[in-house]
């Protein structure tokens, strides 16, 4: 009763009018609510709700995206780009682009002013006709990549006109289209229109309706050579983020990959914009040891012996004896096509029975202890030795011949019955010591590689694991079985007997140059041991390399031109529980040479493995790995022989000879410019993305627009810039040579279609 009496209180001096009023006010309002809420359930699921439904699902909104990092480039020792990010785009058709408003006039404003229903008509004829003629210049402009599927004109026109009805605001024009491609495809019918009332060129209606979307992809612009040693990468959600997956590019990815940013994407004026919010930071540039040009001549000599050996697969390094730069590295191994191309890293990541060119390892340690002297003599007997039930046995063995030999002949003649008494009689009793020493010689170092997945050499000593050390496991040792050896340790130690003992590690990167400090970090070469033996045991080993190769089992690489010295390898391979011998009882086998050159001023050092070749072959490390050895030493030479300046000048002009013409893209050719020529300043009005030719003067001008069809003139150029154009026009190329560019087989203005093969001579 309380509160009621309360209630009636707050009522008592209100009066009935008053009442009135406050009940019409809310019956007034929530009128108007009713009503508000219908008419949002009407426009919700009514025909009209249907169609702002439409309109919103087309709707861009602005998203957040990551800004990728530019991927640095990987740079040969001559500062030519091997592994680059190319520009690239994603086109797509906006069907709700401003300029075709008038097709969606509804039809009932279209029938009561005829002349908006013509212009519609005119625009959708105008609209179809430009669609087919878009089909025919993608397909003749763009260049699919090997392995994909071909454009197909009826396919792309049916998706542009389903989604022409849809209305769609983003209808895929194509995926991947290179900068060039693009740049042609936008100065072609129906993207441009040439208009005759003007007499100029104007844009189409195409081309106000295509937004651009911005990409880069990695290219290798020398193909497949040293491509297992570059490495290569894999996209991680779009093509232009990448990480590395092997090689270089993964051994250095995080420095090559940067720091990605952040940003905000929205569609504007008919093309997709991202604005920054937080700027990315570009990776370091590598510049490489490794000289293209010597790297084309190591895999050219290796692959044509490859082919005539049938071989399984070859390897092969060269190096500088000074400072243990790689120049080249190749790894070939035969494909079910039959050809030849990169495969595995086997000449850093193999372990494998080195064979006999691990025999100059036993001879140095037996050499330096004095378990043997230069003038001993070996009783090597008729080549058949005996032990716990097992032979050793020479090359040619049997017969009644009792022969001795120095141990100089014992390694010219690679005989290993007379290293296996050796070692044997020295360290039958302390094999442990034997072991260390050789690991002392460089054999158990960690190479610190920069490719992923290198080995280490493996040579077990025996309180390894005694139960599985025999009283043959150190004759066999000692002449290159019972241990794994990576190809690069081998070549790393026959490096330091040719650089007067000092032991480099091997490096592939010589500086890093860091775009955010702009400042470069140099590599210097690292001297792993100062001296692996004294310098009589040095002076005796080196006359026994050159032995080798002019009195023993080296005599095929003998040379008019250059003294080589070095020592052969033959191993049979390992067929797992087979022992020795695969399922058809045949051996296989290994043959491989280690050598340096010149013999009396070492500069270059190289290892050549050759492995399985065709069972009608006699196996030897001589006849098969060496030629490849002689006929790379004879090409580095004609490629480095000095000719006089006064020979290609009437005047002499040095000044001229400092600076070679340089063509590219301008963002990628204008650094080195301003390296090498202080007067270059750069044209402003070219962009970075065009191509120019920067000359000695340090002006810059733009080359002509490539035509497709068209073959350009490449002669001049460098072998990546004369590659990339014909490619890009959708070329094959080959080189023969090395150097700028001389000649091209299909002269400059001639017509050819897309996939010719045009052969390029270099100098």
């Amino acid at each position: 009763m309380k509160l009621f009496d309360k209630f009636k209180h707050c009522f008592s001096g209100l009066s009935l009018d008053s009442l009135g009023r406050y009940t019409l006010l809310g019956g007034i309002f929530f009128a108007l609510l009713l009503y508000i809420l219908l008419r949002i359930l009407v426009v919700m699921f009514g025909s009209e709700g249907r169609r702002w439904r439409e309109v919103g699902n087309q709707l861009r909104l602005p998203t957040e995206v990551v800004i990728p990092a530019h991927r640095g480039t990987i740079y040969s020792s001559d500062a030519r780009p091997i592994a680059v990010m190319a520009p690239h785009h994603k086109l797509e058709l906006d069907f709700q682009a401003d300029i075709l408003a008038p097709l969606y006039i509804d039809d009932t404003v279209k029938n009561a002013n005829p002349k908006l229903a013509k212009k519609s008509q005119e625009l959708a004829d105008t609209l179809k006709k430009h669609l087919a003629l878009l089909a025919d210049a993608l397909i003749e402009e763009v260049t699919v990549a090997p392995g994909q599927k071909a454009l197909n004109r009826r396919e792309l026109l049916d998706r542009w006109h389903k989604d022409w009805r849809r209305r769609k605001r983003g209808s895929l024009l194509i995926n991947e289209i290179s900068f060039l491609e693009y740049q042609r495809l936008k100065n072609r019918a129906p993207l441009r229109i040439w208009d005759p009332k003007e007499k100029k060129y104007r844009s189409g209606l195409l081309l106000k309706m295509i937004s651009r979307t911005d990409r880069l992809r990695r290219i290798v612009p020398f193909g497949s050579l040293a491509q297992r040693t570059i490495g290569g990468v894999y996209p991680i959600q779009r093509p232009d983020l990448t990480w590395g997956s092997s090689g270089l590019e993964l051994h250095y990815d995080r420095l090559l990959r940067g720091q990605d940013g952040q940003g905000l994407s929205r569609y504007h004026g008919g093309r997709t914009v991202v604005d920054q919010t937080t700027p990315p930071i570009n990776g370091v540039d590598l510049y490489t040891t490794l000289d293209m040009n010597k790297q084309n001549i190591l895999e050219g000599v290796l692959r044509q012996r490859l082919v005539e050996l049938r071989a399984e697969r070859g390897s092969a390094i060269l190096m500088e004896v000074q400072t243990g730069r790689i120049l080249g590295l190749t790894n070939l191994e035969r494909k079910k096509n039959g050809r030849y191309e990169e495969g595995t890293n086997y000449a850093v990541s193999a372990l494998v029975d080195p064979g006999s060119t691990f025999k100059v390892a036993s001879m140095m340690v037996a050499l330096e202890d004095g378990i043997v002297h230069e003038t001993d003599l070996i009783d090597v007997g008729n080549g058949l030795w005996p032990v716990a039930g097992a032979v050793v046995r020479d090359e040619g063995a049997g017969g009644s011949i009792h022969r001795q030999l120095t141990p100089g002949e014992i390694i010219a003649r690679s005989s290993n019955v007379g290293v296996a008494k050796i070692i044997s009689r020295g360290y039958a009793s302390r094999p442990d010591d034997y072991v260390q020493k050789v690991r002392d010689l460089g054999f158990g170092l960690d190479l610190d590689l920069e490719i992923p997945g290198y080995a280490r050499a493996s040579i077990r000593k025996r309180s390894d694991n005694p139960k599985n050390w025999f009283a043959t496991t150190l004759p066999w040792m000692s002449h290159g079985y019972e241990t794994q050896i990576p190809p690069i340790y081998t070549l790393a130690f026959y490096n330091a007997i040719a650089n007067a003992g000092r032991f480099m590690r091997p490096y592939l990167v010589d500086s890093i140059y860091h775009p955010q400090k702009d400042s470069m970090g140099y590599i210097q070469p690292r001297v792993m041991i100062e001296s692996i033996c004294s310098p009589a045991t040095l002076h005796s080993i080196q006359g026994m390399l050159r032995q080798v190769v002019l009195e023993g089992t080296g005599r095929k690489l003998r040379s008019d031109l250059v003294a080589i010295s070095g020592k052969s390898g033959t191993a049979q391979i390992s067929q797992g529980k087979q022992g020795y011998k695969d399922k058809n009882t045949d051996k296989k086998h290994e043959a491989s040479f280690c050598a340096y050159f010149p013999s009396e001023a070492p500069k270059y050092s190289c290892i050549v493995v050759i492995r399985e070749p065709a069972k009608e072959f006699r196996p030897s490390g001589g006849s098969m790995a060496g030629p490849v050895v002689r006929d790379l030493a004879e090409a580095l030479l004609a490629l480095e022989a000095p000719i006089p300046v006064d020979n290609l000048l009437p005047e002499p002009n040095l000044e001229a000879h400092r600076f070679r013409p340089i063509t590219g893209r301008k963002g990628e050719s204008q650094s080195v410019a301003a390296r090498l020529q202080p007067s270059y300043k750069g044209d402003p009005t070219i962009a970075p993305d065009e191509f120019v030719r920067i000359e000695s003067s340090g002006s810059e001008a733009r080359l002509p627009e490539l035509s497709r069809g068209i073959i350009p003139s490449v002669v001049g150029m460098t072998a990546t810039d004369a590659i990339y154009r014909l490619m890009s026009l959708g070329y094959v190329c080959s080189l023969e040579g090395s150097g700028l560019v001389v000649a091209q087989s299909l002269a400059p203005g001639t017509k050819a279609r897309s996939g010719t093969k045009i052969r390029l001579q270099l100098q």
